[in-house]
């Protein structure tokens, strides 16, 4: 949740440098189950689908307005990139460990994490967008 929330606060760039540091930091505090190589390339993928949905998402939105088709499309992709393209890409690596049978079963969880993170940078982007967009508006008018 952490590199979409910065991907909309910060930019893709900025996005893209917490979700690879995020996954890593996490890999780091959990032993890298599943290998350094593997985790390397997650991290690489995280970075990518970080910086595509601020890229998406800025497409359609800037900082006063704000398209509900154009979070659903960025979100979306971000779905996509997270949870299938990234499996597709680690599947070399990740069969010998998982096997065909716990890839697809991750592929759910990989799914559904990443629409919850993304609702939810959403959620909190939009909430404290609107409070500095209202307190700069007010503030103009003294």
């Amino acid at each position: 949740m952490p590199g979409f929330l910065g991907a909309l606060f910060f930019g893709p760039a900025y996005g893209a440098l917490i979700g690879a540091f995020g996954h890593l930091a996490t890999a780091i505090t959990s032993g890298f189950p599943l290998t350094l190589p593997v985790h390397f390339i997650i991290m690489i993928t995280m970075a990518a689908t970080m910086a595509i949905f601020g890229i998406i998402y800025k497409k359609f939105n800037n900082d006063y307005t704000f398209s509900l088709a154009g979070a659903i499309i960025a979100g979306l992709v971000a779905v996509i990139m997270n949870g299938p393209v990234s499996l597709l890409v680690l599947t070399p690596l990740l069969l010998p460990i998982m096997g065909v049978a716990g890839i697809l079963n991750i592929l759910p969880l990989l799914v559904i994490a990443a629409t919850l993170n993304i609702v939810f940078a959403l959620g909190v982007y939009r909430l404290v967008a609107s409070k500095i967009h209202l307190e700069h508006f007010n503030n103009k008018q003294l």
